[in-house]
């Protein structure tokens, strides 16, 4: 089952190696559930952060005044925390986080298996949440994908949510691919 989503995998990021794709394939399956399947995990990484553990989406801050900020996304290379930087973090290939400590994030950023753990985690709260929960399965996957991408406000537009749609869209592909590389 490694070896055809492995294959899925590079083949939406071809500057992946079979290296790389196996550690994000393996540590997508161990945080994999029922309700948070491999396939679902690896779509959302890719959208993410096209299976870049180093990405980090930061506030970037010019003076204390708050307004000075901007949300930069990217790769950071380093281990240190970028100067001028500030909490709210996203970071690893899950981009999970939020107000942590930056070792925590430096934590995601470096150990591929702990970072799916926590984005299956999050994605999982925001399925279990009473505004998800109470919904029909489709909608309800619609609604936990709208809120790990953009927290409480983004659920009532969950049935639009490009986020979403592109999640779901990824997840076709990486389903289909592996199942053409199963069959080959």
């Amino acid at each position: 089952m490694l070896e055809p989503l492995i294959f899925a995998i590079t083949a939406l990021v071809t500057s992946l190696s079979p290296e790389q794709a196996r550690e994000h394939v393996e540590a997508a399956t161990a945080a994999a559930t029922e309700q948070t399947p491999v396939e679902l995990l690896l779509s959302i990484a890719f959208i993410e952060s096209r299976y870049d553990p180093r990405a980090l989406s930061r506030n970037e801050c010019e003076s204390a005044d708050p307004e000075s900020c901007t949300r930069k996304t990217g790769v950071w290379p380093r281990a240190a925390r970028p100067p001028k930087a500030r909490p709210s973090w996203y970071c690893g290939p899950m981009q999970t986080g939020g107000y942590v400590p930056w070792d925590e994030c430096q934590r995601m950023r470096t150990d591929v298996a702990y970072a799916y753990g926590v984005g299956a985690a999050h994605l999982q709260a925001w399925l279990d949440d009473k505004r998800c929960a109470r919904l029909p399965v489709d909608d309800r996957l619609r609604c936990a994908l709208a809120g790990y991408n953009g927290g409480n406000q983004a659920l009532t537009n969950y049935k639009t949510s490009r986020y979403t749609n592109w999640v779901l869209t990824i997840r076709s592909r990486i389903v289909r691919n592996a199942a053409r590389a199963a069959s080959s």
